[in-house]
Formats: C-alpha cells, sequence, structure tokens
C-alpha cells in the first residue's frame, strides 16, 4: 500500500469499529476461559477428595499454575476470594478495589485488563450482584434485589414503552 494513500473516513471508522468489537470478544472470550479454568480446578479438587484423582493426575496438561501455586489453596478461585473479600467488607466495592484486594491476596492474571475481567466474570455469577457504577457485592446480601432490576437501573436500559 502507499504511504501517501488515505482511505476515506466512513472506511477508517468502519474498520475501527470492528476492532473494537473484536478487543471486546478477545477480553469476553478470556473471562471466559478464566472462567472454565476455575471450574476445572474445582472439579479437580472434588475429585482428589473423593479419591478419584491423584495430585499428579490433576496438575497434567494445565497451561497455567492455579491457585495452589500461589498459597491461595486448590479450592481458592477468583470468585470464592471475591466473596470472601465482600463478606469481610461488609458492603460493596468497586471492581478495581476488589482486584487490588485480590492481588493482595495472591491472585494474578494474565489479561490486558484484570479489573475489567474480574467485573465481567462477576457478572456471568449469580453470587454477585452489580449494585451500579463499578460497585459489586453479593447477591445473597440483597435477597429482594431482582438481578435484571439492577442491571436495568445501572445501565439504564429502557423498556420498548419507554422509547
Amino acid at each position: 500500500m502507499n504511504d501517501d494513500a488515505t482511505l476515506p473516513s466512513d472506511v477508517l471508522d468502519a474498520v475501527e469499529m470492528q476492532y473494537r468489537r473484536e478487543v471486546r470478544r478477545l477480553e469476553e472470550l478470556q473471562a471466559e476461559i478464566q472462567d472454565l479454568q476455575e471450574r476445572v480446578k474445582g472439579t479437580e479438587h472434588f475429585l482428589r477428595v473423593q479419591g478419584v484423582l491423584d495430585e499428579d493426575a490433576a496438575t497434567e496438561g494445565r497451561a497455567q499454575p492455579g491457585p495452589e501455586s500461589t498459597g491461595l489453596g486448590p479450592e481458592e478461585s477468583r470468585t470464592d476470594t471475591a466473596e470472601k473479600v465482600l463478606r469481610e467488607a461488609g458492603q460493596p466495592m468497586h471492581y478495581k478495589k476488589l482486584w487490588q484486594e485480590l492481588k493482595r491476596r495472591g491472585h494474578t492474571s494474565e489479561a490486558q485488563n484484570p479489573e475489567q475481567t474480574l467485573a465481567s466474570t462477576l457478572s456471568r455469577n449469580p453470587k454477585f450482584v452489580n449494585t451500579g457504577r463499578g460497585m459489586w457485592d453479593r447477591a445473597e446480601r440483597r435477597p429482594t434485589a431482582d438481578r435484571a432490576d439492577v442491571d436495568a437501573e445501572t445501565w439504564k436500559l429502557r423498556s420498548p414503552d419507554d422509547r
């Protein structure tokens, strides 16, 4: 391509928009991979406790070290720790502050934006509820809150009648 050639702005805008969609999808996939890794770890722990799986078999094929390498224990997933932190805090926390506390407790992430990855993970877990403006809490502490209502309020979604 000639360096002097310029593309029309609508083409550049379309390419940029596609790029942003792909980056978002990549972040979603990274969060999904993390969730699946945590599920595998939980299943491995259960199988070890039941005597079905020995320690060597549980770690075979694991691409990344799990929480056990940080001293957190094999069952201590990110969501387990996040739930514990929120319980100890006694109130909602901003996802960035929550991530800082998880890091302090030994969790790591190779994600480009670990704070956003954590928020994405929490949003797909029924144990957590977004209370607005990046704040997260344990769902059990808010038994009357309907998760859909909270999300709609948080993101200011409108029903078709409101449009």
